[in-house]
């Protein structure tokens, strides 16, 4: 009996004897490439496919005979002469070759691959073998955590300013407090009357309040722990009491157009919704015509009722309208005004309306002023 023939390199004899030589090793070998999940590409040294596998012309598009011959510039436009002329520098100095690129379909459209490619040469013909896989779902990942990376620093950047610019606003009142009640108590010891020290001290602890509620309020809204006392109540009688206390205020300043004065009836936490309001009209008298008036209006529509406070100010330049209402835009616009505070106001006033299934917004633009409305549905 004579001896089977020795295996190739790389082949077990027991494998190779049950194979029964080299016509059926080349019909497993295609069997495993047409099965390989990746996209198998095999070129000659002009760059001309002589062979693909089913997985690289499914997603390409073409049928086996539509792409063997072709030159692959027919489906990577970025295969210009000149680059591989690199690629088969560095294929015959270092053996393999990996990149990642685009590939063109039959349909017009694109998609990334990486393709890990290896040197073959037989005889003195030289050959490019590349496994390409399709990376959408890579590319989008990587996309995805370089935003989320990027966000994740630029939030921690505002949380840094808004920080410093806390401990800036916080500083300031609590520091006219202690000056305040020293000098009642030097006016005490003198036995003068610290009625005036102690008015400015209570003044300065009100405004103190004011910045500490405004941070519990954010607080809560990021936690979602914002919670509401929701009950039946006439939004025009509402807006009328607002206006009254800033009435007594600022005389005159504040108009309150109301109309008809319908009886319209909202589901709302009464509280938070003078909240919203007082914000609104706080923020128009500073920032509207110095001693000008403002006007609130309520316009009932099917629905949903509108609240709008109107001001002859400078008004907001449009491309600014799109982050007024963020906590990131109020931060880091806080010093750019005369007026002291953390600039969260609107920020927490979107956030109470968006708890009572409402709205905010503005229509303004330079030079003719600012309309701040809010929305909220309406109950029989």
């Amino acid at each position: 009996m004579r001896d089977s023939p020795a295996a190739p390199p790389g082949w077990s004899d027991d494998f190779w004897r049950l194979l029964g030589g080299q016509e059926q090793a080349f019909a497993f070998i295609q069997r495993a490439l047409e099965a390989h999940p990746d996209g198998v590409y095999w070129m000659d040294a002009h760059d001309n496919f002589v062979y693909l596998n089913g997985v690289a012309c499914s997603a390409l598009g073409y049928a086996r005979e539509e792409l063997v011959g072709k030159n692959l510039l027919f489906i990577n436009r970025m295969a210009t002469p000149e680059r591989m002329a690199q690629v088969w520098n560095v294929l015959r100095s270092e053996g393999t070759y990996q990149v990642e690129t685009t590939l063109h379909r039959k349909d017009g459209t694109d998609f990334p691959i990486e393709i890990l490619a290896s040197y073959v040469k037989l005889g003195d013909r030289e050959y490019n073998c590349g496994y390409a896989r399709n990376i959408t779902t890579r590319i989008q990942v990587r996309e995805a955590l370089t935003a989320a990376k990027e966000a994740a620093e630029a939030t921690s950047r505002l949380k840094s300013e808004f920080l410093n610019i806390a401990a800036h606003e916080l500083k300031t009142p609590l520091a006219a407090v202690v000056l305040s009640v020293q000098l009642a108590s030097n006016l005490l010891e003198a036995g003068a009357p610290p009625r005036q020290a102690l008015e400015r001290a209570r003044g300065r602890l009100s405004h103190l309040t004011e910045l500490v509620n405004d941070l519990v309020d954010v607080a809560r809204l990021e936690r979602q722990r914002l919670s509401l006392r929701r009950s039946r109540t006439d939004l025009g009688a509402l807006v009328n009491q607002v206006v009254e206390d800033f009435a007594i205020l600022a005389p005159g300043r504040v108009v309150f157009d109301a109309g008809a004065r319908p009886v319209i009836f909202v589901e709302a936490d009464t509280v938070r919704i003078q909240q919203v309001l007082y914000n609104l009209l706080d923020n128009a008298m500073k920032h509207g015509v110095p001693q000008g008036s403002v006007q609130v209006r309520v316009r009932p529509s099917e629905r949903q009722v509108r609240v709008e406070v109107v001001d002859g100010g400078p008004g907001i330049p449009k491309p600014l309208q799109a982050g007024l209402f963020t906590q990131v835009f109020q931060t880091t616009g806080v010093r750019s005004g005369s007026n002291h505070g953390l600039g969260l106001g609107l920020f927490i006033c979107q956030g109470i309306l968006a708890l009572h299934e409402g709205s905010i917004g503005v229509d303004s633009d330079s030079g003719r002023g600012s309309t701040f409305f809010f929305e909220l549905p309406t109950v029989e």
